[in-house]
């Protein structure tokens, strides 16, 4: 009896992703819902373990005045890995061990903060126009 080995490749998105979501309130206020998210891939040499994605993610709101600079941070992410490798056995043997195997540590630390100045577009005179050309299309000799 003959087996057959396969893997198969999947795709795993990961990153920083920021959705915005204004509503203007007056003619200088916009009330802006922010929604920050920040993925990581976390690696594992160990077979038949599911892939997992580590999540960060912040959700607010916050009112602004047009051209008004809003920060938005709140996001750290900090990493640590511990990597050891060696002969087998011979590295776990105290005092003498160290000879014949490594240990690898590492750490960082990140701070996510994005800046944002929303501003009001003056649309007055574009809708002035298009309910101009509706009222002339709406009102015009519709005979060919």
């Amino acid at each position: 009896m003959s087996g057959v080995n396969s893997s198969q490749l999947e795709t795993i998105d990961t990153g920083i992703i920021l959705k915005i979501t204004p509503t203007i309130l007056g003619k200088n206020t916009i009330l802006l819902d922010l929604e920050l998210e920040q993925s990581d891939f976390i690696p594992t040499i160990e077979e038949d373990i599911v892939q997992a994605i580590n999540k960060n993610t912040v959700k607010t709101s916050v009112v602004a005045f047009d051209g008004e600079l809003i920060s938005i941070g709140g996001i750290y992410v900090e990493k640590k890995s511990d990597f050891s490798s060696g002969i087998p056995y011979l590295k776990d043997i105290p005092i003498v061990g160290v000879l014949f195997g490594s240990e690898n540590k590492s750490s960082s630390r990140i701070m996510i903060e994005f800046m944002i100045r929303p501003s009001i577009k003056d649309i007055e005179e574009k809708l002035t126009k298009i309910k101009k050309e509706t009222y002339l299309f709406q009102n015009s000799d519709k005979s060919f």
